[in-house]
C-alpha cells in the first residue's frame, strides 16, 4: 500500500493518527538505488528536516524501518520482503539530530549486513523504501514528591526525596552532599544550597533548563523510569533509561 501512495521523490507523509500524536512518512526508492549507503544518504537532509520541524513544538520518539526485497537467484517466485528496524530513540530540542540520524543509519546497515551473512541463498532484489514514524513524547518532568515502583524501591539503590514543594530537581542535586536522613527535607539540605547556583531555573524544572543550569554549574545526567508489560508476566517491569547524557564526563564536585 504504502509504494502505491507515495509517486514523488523524498519522505511523504502518509498518514497520521486524529491529533497527529504518531505521523508516519513513507520515502519510496523511485530513483532505484542500488546500494543502502547512497540510499539513506539521499534522504539524510530531509529526515533531519522532518525531525526539526516536530522538535520544535514538543519532544519526539522517533524510529526507521528499511524495506527491501530479497530473492534466490535463478529460483522462481522466490521474492520475499525483508524489513530492517530501529528502537525508537528520544528527541528533545536539545539533542544533536546529525548524530541521532547516524546512528539509527548505521543500525540499520548492520541489521542488514547480519541477515545477509547468514548464508540464507538470499540476494537484494531491490531497496523498496524508508519508513518513518514520528511519536509525540512527553517525559516525565520534575515535580514534587512521587513515591518509586516497589520493585526499585526494595533494591535500595536510590534515594527518593519527600519533599512538598515543586523544587525536586534542587534537592536530586543536593543529595550528594548529604550524609543523613538522606530522605527528608530540612536543615540537612538547606545548609548546602549555596554550593550550586539554582535561581537561573524554573520550578519545577523541565529538561530544556537543564542546558543553563550547567553554564554556571557542573554537568549532569539525567534518567527516566519506564514501565513495561511484558507477556506472560502479570506485573509490569520498569526500564531506566537515559533521558539526558552529557558528552564528557568532568571532575566531581
Amino acid at each position: 500500500m504504502r509504494m502505491e501512495l507515495v509517486r514523488t521523490p523524498g519522505l511523504v507523509e502518509i498518514s497520521s493518527s486524529a491529533n497527529r500524536k504518531i505521523v508516519w512518512y513513507f520515502a519510496k526508492n523511485i530513483n532505484n538505488v542500488q546500494n543502502y549507503p547512497d540510499f539513506l544518504h539521499s534522504l539524510k537532509s530531509d529526515l533531519i528536516d522532518i525531525l526539526k520541524t516536530h522538535v520544535k513544538k514538543n519532544a519526539i520518539k522517533f524510529h526507521l524501518k528499511l524495506e527491501a526485497t530479497y530473492n534466490r537467484p535463478r529460483v522462481e517466485n522466490s521474492s520475499e520482503k525483508r524489513a530492517f528496524k530501529t528502537s525508537a530513540l528520544e528527541l528533545f530540542k536539545e539533542s544533536n539530530i546529525l548524530t541521532l540520524v547516524e546512528k539509527s543509519f548505521t543500525k540499520l546497515l548492520t541489521e542488514e549486513e547480519t541477515y545477509t551473512g547468514r548464508g540464507n541463498g538470499f540476494t537484494l532484489e531491490a531497496i523498496d523504501g524508508l519508513l518513518l514514524g514520528v511519536y509525540k513524547y512527553t517525559p516525565m518532568s520534575g515535580s514534587s514528591y512521587i513515591s518509586l515502583p516497589d520493585s526499585i524501591d526494595r533494591k535500595k539503590g536510590t534515594i527518593n526525596l519527600q519533599n512538598r514543594d515543586q523544587q525536586c530537581f534542587k534537592w536530586a542535586i543536593l543529595v550528594k552532599h548529604v550524609t543523613e536522613h538522606t530522605s527528608r527535607i530540612g536543615e540537612n539540605y538547606y545548609k548546602h544550597e549555596g554550593k550550586y547556583i539554582f535561581d537561573c531555573i524554573s520550578f519545577p524544572t523541565p529538561l530544556s533548563d537543564i542546558k543553563i543550569f550547567e553554564r554556571k554549574n557542573p554537568f549532569i545526567n539525567i534518567f527516566g523510569i519506564e514501565k513495561q508489560f511484558q507477556p506472560p508476566k502479570k506485573f509490569p517491569t520498569y526500564e531506566v533509561f537515559p533521558l539526558r547524557v552529557v558528552d564528557h564526563e568532568k571532575r566531581d564536585l
